[in-house]
Order: structure tokens, then sequence, then C-alpha cells
């Protein structure tokens, strides 16, 4: 059973929501609304974990924040491919290692093993604060000089028409 916060656990007083200014803000409209909602769902994993222990609820929430998350990685990198971006193997290898983590988080959950909550909750809240700060911050200069046009069109079918 995941346990986040109530009696009995390490509390996750120490864990502070990600309040999003910004200076998070890439530029592409696009990308920083991916990067909000992902920014919002591991905030209500931050709020779960003070109020509630129905592992259900907070796995549903983790699935729904890994797999949009996936999503926006996947057209994060699909942007950098067509601006050409020169360190897109390194950033891309960053993401691989946040698929993993969170593979291995999700996987814990279903198989109902206890986990630490200031772990998993510093870990989504420092990973997507430093990865958005600096390594999205990286590209930003190059995508918006380079590639205006294809942060324009960005769209998984190619079709050039926006997803969500």
């Amino acid at each position: 059973m995941l346990i986040l916060g109530g009696p009995g656990t390490r509390g996750t007083e120490m864990v502070e929501k990600i309040q999003w200014d910004d200076r998070y803000a890439i530029g592409i409209e696009r990308i920083d609304a991916q990067h909000r909602k992902i920014v919002g769902l591991i905030n209500r994993l931050v709020d779960l974990s003070g109020v509630t222990t129905d592992s259900a609820l907070i796995e549903d929430t983790l699935n729904e924040m890994t797999i949009y998350a996936t999503e926006h990685l996947d057209d994060e990198e699909r942007l950098l491919e067509r601006c050409g971006y020169p360190h897109l193997d390194e950033h891309a290898a960053a993401h691989r290692e946040f698929r993993k983590c969170t593979a291995l988080l999700c996987y814990s959950v279903v198989e109902g093993r206890v986990v630490v909550p200031e772990e998993v909750l510093t870990f989504l809240c420092h990973w997507w604060s430093a990865h958005i700060l600096h390594d999205d911050m990286a590209y930003r200069d190059h995508v918006t000089t380079v590639g205006g046009v294809a942060a324009e069109g960005l769209a998984s079918d190619g079709s050039g028409s926006p997803r969500r």
C-alpha cells in the first residue's frame, strides 16, 4: 500500500509545492502549458500527501502525471530535433533517466510497496524545477531564434496542428 503522509509516516511538511512563475517560462506557449500542467499534477500529489492515505487516488494522480509527462517529453524531443538543437542527445538522456525513475516509482506503487513520501515528492519537485530552469532554458534561445517555425508547428502527428 502506498502511504503518503498521515499518522505514523514521515510527513511531507518539508516538501514545498512548485510555485509557477515567469522564471519557468520557456516562451513557447505549448511547452509552457505542458510544464504548467505537470507542475499542477505534482502539486496535487503534494496536496494529497497531506490529506489522504487513499492509495488509489494517489496512484491515479501519479499515473496521470507520468503519462502526461511522457507525452510532453516526446513533444519536446521532437521540437528539439526539428530545430536542430545541438545538445539533443544530452537532453534526451535526462528525459530517459526521468522515465526510468518514474517507471520504477509507478511499479513500486502497483506492487503495493511503501513509498517514502518525502523522497518521492522531493524527487518530482526538484527534478522538474531543475530540468525546466537548467536544461530547458539551455535550449530556449536556440529554439526561439533558430526554430521558431518548428515550435509553432509542434504536433505529434506531423500535421502542424497542436494536440490538446
